[in-house]
């Protein structure tokens, strides 16, 4: 009975620990404001559930897609930039390489750049899962 309770015990905190038992997935989708793609941005994608992941990707003519993240829910943010001025400022990072420089038609709202205010949630899969966002623009 002694010789259980140390494997027992192992088991135990490896099921409760996490571990990797969810898996991990990657994201891809739209990013759309009013209806037409946001020519430029970044979408984060923070985890509600430990171990609190933070995944970030560049928006290029309304088309993302992240790294690989735990699986989970996630509170989504979006913010619109000038991809104009990001080129000028950073010639290196093209954000959408062969493609000319878009300015935004529209900006979305600049609630969905605050976790709290943002209401825009993403549970991620274990695998390939896609995530469409359409968006209200700034009054």
């Amino acid at each position: 009975m002694m010789r259980l309770l140390p494997a027992v015990s192992i088991i135990a905190f490896l099921s409760t620990c996490g571990c990797g038992s969810r898996g991990s997935g990657t994201v891809s989708g739209t990013v759309t404001v009013s209806g037409e793609p946001l020519a430029a941005g970044l979408i984060t994608f923070v985890g509600l559930e430990e171990p609190f992941a933070t995944e970030s990707a560049g928006i290029r003519q309304g088309r993302y897609e992240t790294a690989e993240m735990p699986a989970g829910p996630y509170t989504v943010l979006v913010k619109a930039i000038d991809a104009n001025a990001a080129a000028k400022a950073s010639p290196e990072r093209d954000l959408a390489p062969g493609a000319p420089a878009m300015a935004n038609k529209a900006k979305p709202h600049a609630n969905y750049e605050d976790p709290a205010l943002s209401g825009l949630a993403h549970t991620v899969s274990k695998g390939k899962s896609e995530g469409t966002f359409n968006l209200e623009p700034q009054p």
